[in-house]
């Protein structure tokens, strides 16, 4: 359910961060938005795991925070 190193990577060299640099607002951004996708997918498939549905939602608000501070 969580993204490996090797899809790390490859998100942070399509949002053209520097890979030595994950903090940044824009990879961690990515990474999030990614990590959504990927808890979205399993909490459709599991309707019933409620962890999962509390996880998807703190995301969802960490991603809320960033953009706000991406905006600034």
């Amino acid at each position: 359910m969580a993204l490996n190193k090797e899809q790390k990577k490859k998100i942070l060299e399509q949002c053209d961060a520097n890979l030595v640099n994950t903090g940044s607002n824009k990879a961690q951004f990515n990474l999030l938005n990614s990590n959504i996708e990927v808890l979205s997918y399993h909490v459709k498939k599991h309707p019933g795991d409620f962890q999962a549905k509390r996880s998807l939602i703190i995301k969802r608000h960490q991603l809320k925070i960033i953009k706000r501070n991406i905006l600034n």
